[in-house]
């Protein structure tokens, strides 16, 4: 996958170098666990949303937005539900960007009132806890 993003991104405008440094700073949100789309945003409505004017106007500009939308599949449900339900801390450390969304799906679809208590004691303190919102929060300021 990181060698055909590679290659649209430099399709696209962007130097191999350019295109290789993109990949590894996103490379952790990128290809983890989980099922997601990436497309190419034309960069004909990147220019309408965010327009860029530059003075003295450079002789060549590219502009390259990746966007990313999350899948979230029946089964990646069904292993998490499992998960949750054995203490499986590998698995959820796994689909920790996932377990809030994912969480309420399941608490959704729950039929019993036992299944419905163990997904809000985990919403309550697990997704809500440091250890997973560390995980979710990978762009952090750093000190200068």
């Amino acid at each position: 996958m990181p060698r055909r993003l590679n290659s649209l991104l430099i399709e696209n405008g962007l130097y191999p170098s350019e295109a290789q440094a993109m990949i590894a700073t996103w490379q952790d949100l990128w290809f983890e666990e989980g099922t997601r789309v990436f497309y190419i945003v034309p960069r004909h409505d990147v220019d309408k949303v965010l327009p860029l004017n530059i003075d003295p106007k450079p002789v060549q500009l590219a502009r390259v937005f990746v966007g990313r939308m999350e899948i979230v599949t029946t089964a990646t449900e069904d292993l998490i539900a499992t998960a949750i339900r054995t203490g499986d801390k590998t698995t959820l450390q796994a689909y920790a960007t996932f377990l809030g969304p994912v969480t309420k799906r399941l608490l959704a679809r729950s039929t019993t009132n036992d299944e419905k208590a163990q997904l809000e004691e985990f919403q309550t303190s697990s997704v809500k806890s440091a250890a997973y919102l560390r995980t979710t929060s990978r762009c952090e300021a750093r000190p200068e």
